[in-house]
């Protein structure tokens, strides 16, 4: 089906009234603003419930924009979901506790524990959600439309799913990555350098081709904006608050899914 038409229709503009925001994460057709006081705003298309945002949902630390689909990342470790549930995106594992940071792809989600663990669920037609076995010292998780990507505590970078547009094939002797970005076909990663390195679709895309290239971003340096303010290992001991921890996500914008289709949607 015709994007605009079909599942976009819905007006996108940013409501004039949100305010105090320090965190947002945009959908194939929503977006999310997280509040300094914890709260959560949505607009745009609601087609499958993205933006009924839960009664009450308060304490927020991070949110993260699937498809189709919503997450939140509450102060005490819990995760909260909403919208599409297809493919069990939606639907939390049970006892899913300790997640200090989360992510959301188009049919499957991302959750990173204190532990250093990795825990998905959701869709998995192209084993995205196959974390593998003995993973551990992740730092940084990312969710793109079918694949997911992490980054260890030793800067090394991991990524399994579909590998259309060569998304995962990263550079060889890569070691240096303190934040990472899963877009729909494509992956962004902050080197401690300051270096930003772009690998996939093009059409997704604006910093690099197919080929992945290196680019130096002024604003972006390693004292500053790379390098993460705290270090999650297995021995640490969480400190969740939304204002302070709160980080943007990015997720999934993939306007050329053949699923917009509301035919393949029940």
């Amino acid at each position: 089906g015709d994007w605009s038409s079909d599942v976009c229709s819905s007006d996108l503009s940013v409501p004039l009234s949100i305010t105090n925001i320090v965190a947002i994460s945009a959908g194939a057709c929503h977006s999310l603003a997280l509040r300094s006081d914890g709260t959560v705003v949505a607009w745009g298309n609601n087609s499958y419930g993205q933006l009924n945002v839960p009664q009450g949902l308060n304490n927020v630390v991070a949110i993260a924009a699937g498809t189709y689909h919503s997450l939140a990342l509450r102060s005490d470790g819990t995760v909260v979901a909403w919208g599409d549930n297809q493919y069990g995106q939606s639907r939390i594992p049970a006892g899913l506790r300790d997640v200090i940071k989360i992510a959301a792809g188009e049919d499957h989600s991302m959750a990173l524990l204190d532990t250093g663990r990795v825990v998905a669920w959701g869709g998995n037609a192209y084993g995205q959600i196959a974390v593998p076995t003995n993973l551990t010292n992740v730092t940084q998780i990312g969710a793109g439309r079918r694949f997911s990507v992490v980054s260890r505590l030793d800067g090394t970078i991991l990524g399994w799913g579909n590998n259309d547009n060569n998304v995962r094939s990263f550079p060889p002797g890569l070691n240096s990555v303190v934040v990472l970005g899963g877009g729909p076909l494509h992956v962004v990663l902050g080197l401690r350098d300051g270096t930003v390195i772009t690998l996939g679709n093009p059409a997704f895309n604006a910093l690099t081709s197919r080929t992945p290239t290196m680019q130096p971003i002024i604003t972006l340096t390693a004292s500053e904006t790379l390098v993460p303010t705290k270090t999650y290992t297995p021995s640490r001991t969480k400190t969740l608050s939304p204002s302070r921890t709160a980080t943007r996500s990015l997720t999934p914008t993939d306007r050329k899914s053949t699923r917009l289709n509301s035919s393949h949607r029940t």
